[in-house]
């Protein structure tokens, strides 16, 4: 099979799979995902990508145009790092919905070095603060809940800011996380500050 990405996902497919190892697991080439014809000659195409509505429709025309000349092939898409129900409207319109499987890699938390650990959502601010999307919460969430079984629950939590800010019923759900997270002699951090940039622009999110 053939894999299609899009440009910024190939850095962070780099540092968790390099070429040998998707080779291990039958891909044969790597293809930037772009608005022209598909060159590959494989019976099975895979395409890794953010849930966004443009690379969806990039995705239709390389599809519908193989239907146009008859070509049978198998579609997969792999949403980047999880899949909207939005996706699966514009599949629909775009007439693919029932030509294509599709599953998530819902990578969390992406390591850049050794003390400097990213979420990789270059969306969630244009999202949240300019179009008041709330649908990366629970992404964001759930990289949290990764981080406390990773490295411990915040002891400390301080937040500033309208995003940072916690909810009714969060307090509970951090306590429930911290009963599930495995108990360890030295725990790598204490204290945690978000810092939105709602808030300061020229200050990271997330602070530790």
């Amino acid at each position: 099979k053939d894999l299609f990405l899009e440009a910024d996902l190939m850095s962070p497919l780099d540092r968790i799979a390099n070429v040998s190892i998707l080779k291990q697991h039958d891909v044969h080439k790597l293809y930037k995902l772009e608005k022209k014809p598909a060159r590959s000659s494989s019976d099975q195409l895979c395409f890794l990508l953010r849930p966004r509505l443009t690379s969806i429709r990039l995705v239709a025309e390389l599809i519908n145009a193989d239907k146009a000349a008859g070509r049978v092939r198998k579609y997969k898409i792999i949403f980047s790092p999880q899949k909207f129900y939005t996706c699966e409207l514009v599949l629909e319109e775009e007439g693919i919905y029932g030509d294509v499987t599709w599953d998530e890699w819902s990578f969390s938390l992406l390591p850049l070095d050794n003390d400097i650990i990213s979420m990789e959502l270059p969306e969630f601010f244009r999202d949240y603060f300019l179009e008041a999307d709330q649908r990366w919460i629970n992404t964001v969430a759930q990289s949290l809940q990764l981080m406390n079984s990773l490295f411990g629950p915040f002891t400390e939590t301080y937040g500033i800011g309208r995003c940072a800010k916690v909810r009714p019923g969060q307090p509970r759900r951090v306590e429930l996380l911290r009963e599930h997270v495995p108990q360890r002699k030295k725990w790598l951090y204490g204290g945690c500050c978000w810092l939105n940039h709602s808030r300061e622009k020229g200050w990271p999110k997330n602070t530790f």
